[in-house]
């Protein structure tokens, strides 16, 4: 079972973190930015192009040419993370083509 420190409260728990929780991970820039979405669109996913779009939104130039690439690095590094909380990004073809944010047990049944 993870064990998460409560932002809130700073007491340990066991077991599943709230996904407001989720919102006080130390994150910057593109990474806050699709981990803020994720969270936003739970528990619907979204489609990778639409991921990178919202990403780079607010971003003067729109955001670099391979946007797609900088975005699946930030995933990748969202998903060594987030276990400790109890949660997880799904494989995205596993999850329907869609990013989204997952319980690692419902992850893990799925997979199973």
């Amino acid at each position: 079972m993870p064990e998460f420190e409560c932002p809130f409260c700073h007491h340990i728990h066991t077991g599943q973190a709230p996904i407001a929780v989720l919102r006080s991970i130390k994150a910057s820039g593109i990474r806050k930015a699709v981990l803020d979405i994720l969270i936003a669109s739970y528990p619907e996913g979204l489609a990778r192009r639409s991921l990178v779009f919202q990403a780079y939104l607010g971003v003067r130039n729109g955001g670099p040419e391979f946007g797609d690439h900088v975005v699946a690095n930030m995933l990748t590094s969202l998903r060594e993370q987030l276990p400790q909380y109890g949660w997880t990004i799904p494989n995205y073809v596993s999850s329907g083509n869609r990013y989204r944010l997952a319980p690692i047990d419902e992850a893990r049944d799925r997979a199973a």
